[in-house]
């Protein structure tokens, strides 16, 4: 039950200044069609951090249709199977911790703005959508992977990379529960949380542990009393560590 995030996927190298040195390098992504876009994120070769896979290339902060890259992340998450069978699960986890990110931060060392994924730009339908579909990377993926296989770590960060900057997004820089004060953003708020109970609720281990840990870092009102009643239920078959460790879900400490 306890998990080690792995730090060097979790940012890259590339910094704003770089990009603004050589604008003649630089990629948008969301100009991209989906298979172009597939290509793009997912034909390259396997390296220790996802982000050196992508070093010789250069990525506009702000992309030009944010809609376009919410569409296609809402396609490849109902869509994930055939990408994994096609790439591997190498290609595919380091693919898809560079496309969270890019959604979800864009790279960028400024403070945080409402890059690409929570862009007022995006339509709420749109974005609800997608973070519905992520449910299917659970449903149909993760919860099908053979316990033989090391299954990459983005499916346990996945919801860390998605809770943090919704929470940013609402000017929620401490770790402490809240409610925001935007109706579209209290929805979300809502949506990811029930996404991540009926994650949970798969009754897989490596589910329940990418749900916990989404849980610990999404700062809802009714977060804890989810992982609590997770605990109560499962409490004789966890050991020490890993009781701690879903306390530390349960209380916003998580790592």
């Amino acid at each position: 039950m306890v998990r080690t995030a792995d730090p060097t996927h979790a940012h890259g190298n590339q910094k704003s200044g770089d990009m603004a040195d050589s604008p003649e390098q630089s990629i948008d992504p969301s100009r991209m069609a989906y298979d172009d876009w597939i290509a793009f994120y997912f034909d390259r070769p396997i390296h220790f951090g996802s982000s050196d896979a992508f070093g010789d290339d250069e990525f506009l902060l702000e992309p030009a249709d944010p809609i376009q890259l919410v569409r296609h992340l809402t396609k490849l998450c109902g869509n994930l199977r055939p990408v994994i069978k096609h790439h591997g699960w190498g290609r595919a986890g380091q693919g898809l911790w560079r496309i969270l990110f890019d959604a979800a931060y864009m790279w960028s060392d400024e403070p945080f703005e409402p890059h690409c994924f929570w862009s007022p730009v995006v339509p709420q339908p749109l974005r609800e959508a997608c973070i519905q579909s992520m449910y299917s990377v659970y449903d149909s993926v993760v919860q099908h992977i053979h316990p033989d296989i090391v299954m990459p770590n983005i499916f346990f960060m996945w919801w860390d990379i998605v809770a943090n900057p919704f929470c940013e997004s609402q000017g929620q820089w401490s770790r402490a529960v809240f409610c925001p004060v935007d109706p579209d953003a209290r929805r979300t708020h809502d949506l990811i949380l029930d996404v991540l109970e009926r994650i949970l609720n798969l009754g897989e281990q490596r589910c329940e542990e990418a749900a916990l840990h989404g849980l610990g870092h999404l700062c809802h009102p009714e977060g804890a009393r989810i992982v609590q009643q997770y605990l109560d239920q499962c409490r004789d078959d966890l050991t020490k560590e890993g009781i701690q460790w879903v306390e530390t879900c349960r209380d916003g400490t998580v790592m």
